[in-house]
């Protein structure tokens, strides 16, 4: 009995090797991403930080009924948004927090801020005009002076 279940499992053991996938080289080489790919990454990362670490904090809040209201606008009369102005080849991303007022007839928007994205470290920087130097973003009398009211 014995001689016949281990010649069994040598035989399923054999069967299941020609059954499962061989591993081909290409396969296990690491996908190397375009650079238009690398530049939409970047891009979209100093957005989320713009995002979370300013905007979030100088926008008014909209109620979620306000924004889906028919009768109300989705967009506060004054907000802050962002624009990227340049990138260089070390993954520094320039930008600018502009200020828009809708309550103007004719629009104008404000550059109220520059500042830089480092994607390689993700540290968000805030050109201070007062002193000319960059700050972390918490640090900027935009963010402090919004945070106060």
């Amino acid at each position: 009995m014995k001689p016949k279940l281990s010649f069994l499992c040598l035989l399923l053991s054999a069967s299941a090797l020609s059954i499962l996938p061989v591993v081909s080289q290409d396969a296990a080489k690491p996908i190397t991403k375009t650079d238009a790919q690398l530049t939409q990454e970047r891009h979209q990362a100093c957005y989320v930080a713009i995002q979370s670490q300013i905007l979030q904090h100088i926008n008014p809040e909209v109620s979620q009924a306000n924004r889906f209201s028919r009768v109300l606008r989705p967009m506060p009369p004054q907000y802050y948004t962002h624009k990227i102005v340049s990138e260089n080849t070390d993954g520094i991303i320039a930008f600018e927090i502009i200020h828009i007022n809708r309550m103007n007839p004719s629009p104008t928007p404000v550059v109220v801020a520059t500042g830089t994205f480092n994607s390689k470290t993700s540290e968000l920087l805030l050109k201070n005009n007062q002193s000319g130097e960059s700050v972390m973003a918490s640090e900027h009398p935009l963010i402090k002076k919004n945070s106060d009211t």
